[in-house]
């Protein structure tokens, strides 16, 4: 995967300013669209070694109004918990589903960040995965599969990196787990037309690294 690095001692919190960070449909609640709504089926996986944040983006066709969607690990969180909080699990790994009523319109996914907790990734410039909410209707726009690999330091500490991106149709495997997920469900029409495979994903010069932190510098013993 080609790389280019941005050295930084901050956090790439900056990337979210402006954007509204948007929940998935509570589980108690039927899964469904609505007479006046519709309603956004897409699902995150991670495979290989430790992941700890993924963050999904999109917006109106407009550029406006950037909504942002994450999984639930935290910067902060342990490398594997039970089940990291996974909605299906895959080998080496598992994933999230998400589920957003969203007003009748045209909209793009457009941006999504990993962050490890030492370093981030994101594209070195936007995408563009169209798709339309219809009243009534269910859009499914795919599964981002992140795999990440396990490298290690200057000081030989184990750290993981961002090994690929896949765009991938799981709908089925999707399917299945929202049902496990929401006990009451009526997708009725769903919407495939908004999946494009042809789509960088990374950016013209592909994947930018951040580093977070400052690097750890032994002390000098005298």
């Amino acid at each position: 995967m080609k790389n280019s690095l941005v050295l930084a001692v901050i956090s790439l919190a900056f990337l979210g300013l402006g954007a509204c960070a948007t929940s998935s449909l509570p589980t108690t609640e039927e899964l469904s669209p609505t007479e006046t709504e519709g309603l956004l089926l897409f699902s995150i996986s991670q495979q290989g070694w430790k992941i700890a944040e993924i963050t999904v983006s999109f917006r109106d066709s407009d550029g406006n109004n950037v909504r942002r969607v994450k999984t639930a690990d935290g910067i902060l969180g342990p490398a594997w918990k039970e089940n990291n909080g996974f909605d299906f699990l895959l080998s080496g790994g598992g994933g999230h589903l998400f589920a957003l009523r969203l007003p009748p319109g045209e909209y793009e996914i457009h941006r999504w960040s990993v962050s490890t907790g030492v370093a981030s990734y994101y594209p070195s410039s936007d995408f563009s995965l169209p798709f339309s909410i219809k009243r009534g209707k269910s859009t499914y726009m795919g599964d981002f599969n992140f795999t990440m690999g396990k490298g290690h330091n200057l000081f030989g500490m184990p750290i993981s990196f961002l090994d690929d991106i896949a765009y991938l149709n799981s709908w089925e495997r999707d399917l299945n787990a929202l049902r496990s997920k929401y006990p009451s469900m009526n997708l009725l029409e769903v919407d495939f037309s908004g999946l494009e495979f042809g789509v960088d994903l990374e950016g013209a010069d592909g994947p930018d690294r951040a580093v977070n932190m400052p690097p750890y510098v032994p002390p000098v013993v005298r």
